[in-house]
């Protein structure tokens, strides 16, 4: 018995318990980081969001609290199109939740969105990771930038309006469109 009481107030013993506590720590805050970025949006906020693609054609929203992102002076840029989702209509509160879960590793990043648009001739939503550019920028940095990324368009968070970068054009974007003043 008194080796036992020895070896467990060594200080080899202590450095072991305290590496197991770091490690157990650590993983908990992976967990609740992760969960922070799902968890912690209410059912309220994905109905909104969801509602939104229907009312005004698609949302930008900030994943760690779903707040969505309204009007304001910057361009909505999507930026990986390797984790780009096409959903046929507009996306449950699972299928959301589950693209933000899946791309939790990129939506820490406060500077990461989640954005969705959806094609009114297709009938298709798209979600995306987007990163908004502020107009002070300029259009040109927030284009270039789509092009880059193999965008088809870029959104005006502030004028409410898309706008068409050039890459790729689809065959049925390639007719004249008729403007009205």
């Amino acid at each position: 018995m008194p080796a036992l009481m020895k070896f467990l107030s060594s200080k080899y013993f202590l450095s072991i318990t305290l590496a197991l506590t770091l490690a157990t720590e650590a993983v908990a805050l992976e967990r609740r980081s992760i969960c922070g970025v799902v968890g912690s949006i209410p059912n309220r906020q994905y109905f909104r969001a969801i509602s939104q693609i229907e009312t005004q054609g698609g949302f930008t929203m900030y994943a760690q609290t779903g707040d969505l992102v309204e009007r304001g002076p910057y361009y909505a840029v999507a930026i990986r199109p390797d984790r780009n989702q096409l959903i046929r209509g507009k996306p449950s509160k699972k299928q959301l939740s589950s693209y933000i879960a899946k791309n939790a590793d990129l939506l820490r990043d406060p500077g990461f969105f989640v954005g969705a648009w959806n094609d009114k001739l297709t009938g298709v939503t798209e979600l995306d990771i987007v990163q908004l550019i502020p107009k002070s920028q300029g259009l040109h940095q927030a284009a270039r930038l789509g092009n880059r990324h193999r965008q088809r368009a870029i959104f005006d968070l502030e004028y409410d309006i898309e706008i068409r970068i050039g890459f790729p054009i689809m065959a049925h974007e390639s007719q004249p469109r008729k403007h009205t003043p």
